[in-house]
């Protein structure tokens, strides 16, 4: 197999659960704007600095079978873990309530305070587009733009009409 034809790498095993247990009802379903995927707590933390108090999304964990809900403080970003429980139902661990569903859970904790902060979710974290995309000439400054949005993707026409796809967060360059 070529090099341009080799598949992905598989997910690590601790994320094989999503996989077979939850992405199949997210591509049925409008995927709620609170949910960026399996996104690590730094880029949580990084998408929450900038929000008011209250903030918050739901990420898919990395070191437990269930997600992580990712909140702002009033000093601090807290994260909690979502457990996904044998019935399907989903808790936040020292909570008496299991939801039906992550919108169930959030839905409630709008209304009622998670126990351990005594805080209400207010508003969701909205996520960035999956591919933000820009188009500049070869002409145009390679200056601009210093830095892009993680994830976004730059395009730039190369002088030789070849097209150079750069995805910024990996560095990585093909011709076409």
């Amino acid at each position: 197999m070529t090099e341009a034809r080799k598949l992905p790498p598989p997910l690590p095993p601790r994320l094989d659960w999503f996989v077979h247990t939850q992405s199949g009802q997210l591509a049925q379903d409008v995927v709620p704007e609170w949910f960026h995927g399996a996104i690590s707590r730094e880029e949580a933390e990084n998408l929450l600095e900038s929000q008011p108090p209250g903030s918050f999304l739901i990420r898919v964990s990395h070191s437990h079978v269930g997600y992580t809900l990712s909140y702002k403080g009033q000093s601090s970003c807290c994260h909690f873990m979502v457990k996904l429980l044998d019935d399907g139902s989903f808790m936040i661990p020292g909570e008496k309530v299991a939801h039906t569903s992550l919108d169930a859970l959030v839905t409630f904790h709008q209304q009622k305070p998670i126990e351990a902060l005594g805080e209400l979710l207010t508003q969701p974290c909205r996520r960035i587009p999956q591919m933000w995309i820009t188009r500049i000439s070869s002409s145009t400054p390679t200056q601009w733009p210093r830095k892009l949005p993680a994830g976004c993707l730059h395009l730039r026409s190369p002088p030789q009409s070849q097209s150079c796809f750069t995805n910024q967060r990996k560095g990585s360059c093909q011709q076409r």
